[in-house]
């Protein structure tokens, strides 16, 4: 069975779609509603084509108890190997009709004809829009934040303090992966709940270090089990099930460890009296010798038993010798004869390197920026995706720690005319109500000398009115863009003139396509590329790259194509 929505998508989004869509079909079933139609929501944010999760939500909208949804699994399987073929869309250049966060807004002003920042006078020698700096030192507006008082209790919050107990619980009793799954079902209530997330990675932390531990422990038992130190290595299969105890290969050595060894086939004599094997009968001490010798009593059954199976083993042995021998003697020829029989494999070149192990020698080679970006590229699916975020975060202390200061310590009358500018754009941005961009201005001022009197109140006023929208623009830097779309629409549903929201919006869908022709995927760009022109159809930025996209969709990428996507950055 195919994919029932969106097959342009990624594959790790797709597959997180549906195992979205399997928690939320059990919670219909198991009659929690609420968190079901949250699921729904969710899943059409991401994909407003997967046809089952719209049909779940048709039903829940009257239903109230349990529902039978064994008509809505989806069984299919996701091939990453075969292409996926879309049709060429047409470019969307007017209204919001074809996406789910954006039909909300019909009949709402819209906001074509309002200035941007790309039409703003620049002084002399000021920076576009590009250059404006990375970051915004949002610290001391968050740190007065946090000291309000959080809202009252609601049936989510009590629902999702369930889930927290229900996962600390699974936690305190050893089981981390139950833990894991009673935490992530918070996501299913609370998309951006930092507790849960935080939770959820320390779990993953243990986890994998209680792994790690289980697998020394186990080779160390083996080791110690085939040195015939069987009390040690029983000792050590009891700390593997004390960190597993669910661990079944430690279970299965441990029991052959306990048990006796079994007795060989020999032939067991029946035992009498004074060694007399038949006893009970006399024995006639006048009696002649016989000229032959007594014919022997028959065997047991238990006895005949005991010679088979000496037998069998015997024939298993002599096989097993012949087999190994057979064995060793094809490895001989092929040891003699490698050169010959694969004669190619000198030529063969060596595997390239992998993420981590470029990321590293960039590192070492001083290039850490460019690392960082090797890293950042790395998808959440892939096993090495934690380590990358390690790695991430401690060579960004490094570089945080290594900056120069901001200040100059000699401001010439340049510096104050290049001041003054950033001063008057940052003004004319706050009159606008663009204060993510009028906060970068006022950054950029303050790098060149620092802020004082009305500009420096503007500017902590400036940063106030950016802390509703202060974990978007966090998973923004952190580039999690995927993860950053479904809020930023429900925002924009909620705050259609909210200028700051479009305005990241529009570059999250910017960057999703950058990355995917950086990927060699121009289908898939496309389609970000589009949604970024139905926002803002008057950018040319947007309908350039679209045309791109669509002039390669299904075609091979030669040499103009990695040379002019080489060139594209993504926007801070």
């Amino acid at each position: 069975m195919s994919y029932p929505g969106n097959s342009s998508l990624a594959t790790e989004t797709r597959r997180r779609i549906l195992g979205t869509f399997s928690q939320t079909l059990d919670l219909a079933r198991q009659g929690r509603l609420e968190e079901a139609a949250l699921g729904c929501d969710f899943i059409l944010k991401m994909d407003r084509q997967f046809g089952p999760a719209r049909e779940l939500q048709t039903r829940l909208e009257g239903a109230r108890g349990p529902l039978e949804v064994g008509d809505l699994v989806v069984a299919g399987a996701i091939e990453e190997a075969d292409p996926v073929i879309v049709e060429p869309a047409p470019v969307r250049r007017t209204g919001l009709e074809n996406t789910l966060g954006r039909r909300a807004l019909d009949g709402l002003p819209s906001l074509d004809g309002l200035p941007s920042l790309d039409g703003l006078p620049s002084p002399d020698g000021l920076p576009s829009r590009d250059a404006l700096p990375d970051s915004i030192d949002l610290e001391p507006a968050l740190s007065s934040r946090s000291a309000r008082k959080p809202p009252g209790p609601t049936a989510a919050g009590e629902r999702i303090e369930e889930l927290l107990a229900e996962g600390d619980a699974a936690l305190d009793r050893g089981e981390l992966q139950t833990a894991i799954d009673a935490w992530s079902r918070i996501f299913l209530i609370d998309i951006d709940h930092r507790e849960a997330n935080l939770r959820i990675e320390d779990a993953r932390r243990l986890k994998a270090e209680q792994e790690r531990q289980v697998d020394e422990l186990m080779h160390e038992a083996v080791r110690l089990r085939d040195r015939g130190l069987n009390d040690d290595a029983k000792a050590t299969y009891q700390r593997v099930l004390e960190l597993q105890p669910n661990h079944l290969a430690a279970r299965e050595h441990l029991q052959q460890l306990d048990s006796p060894p079994a007795l060989g086939g020999g032939r067991t004599e029946p035992e009498g009296a004074d060694g007399d094997l038949f006893p009970g009968e006399p024995v006639d001490a006048g009696a002649p010798p016989l000229s032959a010798p007594p014919r022997p009593p028959p065997r047991r059954p238990e006895q005949q038993r005991a010679a088979v199976a000496a037998t069998r083993e015997r024939s298993l042995v002599r096989v097993g010798a012949g087999v190994s021998l057979l064995l060793l003697f094809v490895a001989w020829l092929l040891y003699s004869n490698w050169g010959r029989i694969f004669a190619n494999t000198a030529d063969q070149p060596p595997p390239p390197p992998t993420a981590i192990q470029e990321a590293s020698r960039l590192h070492l080679d001083g290039q850490t920026e460019i690392a960082l970006e090797r890293l950042r590229a790395i998808a959440q699916g892939d096993p090495s995706y934690a380590r990358a975020q390690l790695m991430i975060e401690r060579w960004s202390e490094d570089i945080a720690d290594a900056a120069p200061a901001d200040v100059a310590l000699e401001v010439s009358e340049a510096d104050l005319r290049r001041k003054d500018a950033w001063l008057d754009q940052g003004r004319r941005l706050y009159d606008q109500r663009e204060y993510l961009q009028a906060a970068k201005a006022f950054q950029s001022a303050a790098r060149i000398e620092p802020l004082a009197g009305p500009a420096a109140d503007l500017y902590e006023d400036t940063k106030q009115r950016l802390l509703p929208i202060a974990q978007q623009i966090t998973l923004f830097r952190q580039r999690e863009w995927d993860l950053l779309l479904p809020t930023l629409w429900r925002k924009l549903v909620d705050e259609p003139g909210n200028r700051d929201v479009r305005h990241i919006l529009i570059d999250t869908y910017y960057n999703l396509g950058i990355r995917e022709l950086r990927r060699g995927a121009p289908e898939p760009a496309a389609e970000q590329f589009a949604e970024m022109v139905g926002l803002d159809p008057g950018d040319p930025v947007a309908a350039r790259l679209l045309l791109f996209s669509e002039t390669y969709r299904g075609g091979s990428q030669d040499l103009l194509y990695r040379i002019y996507v080489g060139q594209l950055k993504y926007r801070p």
